[in-house]
């Protein structure tokens, strides 16, 4: 998230590497790229959401910005599409021998992803707003369970997830309602059928319900708090979390790696690594500077193990 300036302050560009290594592969990831008004403008995740019009397209129809939170959608999608894009250039310096340079304009690269609202816009000259949990096509919500801030989301996405939803609940005389029949007219009175749901749902457990609609063939799920997914027997048996331990901090167990591997498994190898624990391992070890510059530095203040006293 540097503005472009501040790499060219360092003296650090494509060129300059280059000359240190013909066939290296660069990639920059400034927030609105290196070109145009925007290019030496600062931004976080909130900024970048707020740019592309995807801030408008979160929350409920009576809420405006100012009660939105940031979902740093920008973040993953720039993460993924860079490290795809360099990849992809080593595949062709693996072809051709050359290296090439990638810009990647964050903002310009989440925007594809809400390519349904633009060509909304584009074809029908219509602004999207909030959304709230529906769907475009299907019935969807979060509806109010038994308990204190107990929910569950439900989508019903066709015909014969409405049927099998039917029957789950018993076959209520209400879901047999001719304004119900397809999924065009569900749709156009979702907001009833909503109201149905709720006074289901309301006398129901959420992961009751969860069970219930998942044995018919219908996606639901509860919405957990953190309390809720640290105890989750499912993932507790898939070992989500893992035991670790911090000299600071004590022993705890943490999420392991969104993934799995049959011969690798990425199992916590350490503890959350302290403010500069490595520095001297770094500095001395993999750099070769001397025991005397080491000693400079932490001397000057840019490396250390305690943070300044402004920032206790």
């Amino acid at each position: 998230n540097n503005v472009v300036a501040r790499m060219d302050d360092l003296g650090i560009d494509y060129p300059m590497l280059k000359e240190l290594r013909e066939d290296i592969v660069m990639l920059r990831m400034p927030a609105y790229g290196t070109t145009g008004e925007y290019r030496d403008y600062r931004a976080l995740g909130i900024h970048l959401e707020g740019v592309i019009g995807h801030t408008l397209l979160r929350g409920y129809p009576d809420m405006d910005a100012s009660g939105n939170t940031p979902v740093y959608m920008a973040d993953a999608a720039g993460g993924s599409h860079g490290a795809f894009a360099v990849l992809a250039a080593l595949h062709y310096r693996r072809r051709t021998g050359k290296g090439q340079y990638i810009e990647l304009g964050q903002a310009e690269d989440a925007m594809p992803m809400m390519g349904q609202f633009f060509m909304d816009y584009t074809m029908n000259h219509r602004n999207s707003s909030t959304i709230g949990n529906r769907h475009p096509t299907a019935i969807q919500g979060c509806y109010p369970c038994l308990g204190k801030d107990r929910w569950v989301c439900i989508t019903i996405r066709d015909d014969q997830e409405w049927l099998s939803f039917s029957r789950a609940l018993g076959d209520p005389q209400w879901a047999s309602d001719p304004k119900f029949s397809d999924s065009i007219s569900r749709w156009e009175n979702h907001d009833e059928i909503d109201t149905y749901i709720s006074l289901w749902t309301q006398k129901m457990e959420d992961f009751d319900a969860m069970r219930i609609l998942q044995a018919s063939g219908v996606a639901a799920g509860p919405v957990m708090n953190q309390q809720d997914s640290y105890e989750n027997p499912h993932l507790i048996e898939r070992s989500m979390f893992q035991e670790a331990s911090q000299e600071d901090a004590g022993t705890h167990f943490y999420p392991r790696a969104p993934y799995t591997m049959s011969l690798t498994p990425p199992n916590i190898s350490r503890g959350p690594v302290r403010l500069g624990e490595d520095n001297e391992y770094v500095y001395k070890s993999v750099l070769g500077y001397s025991d005397s510059y080491y000693k400079e530095l932490e001397t000057q203040g840019h490396i250390s193990m305690d943070y300044p006293d402004y920032m206790e």
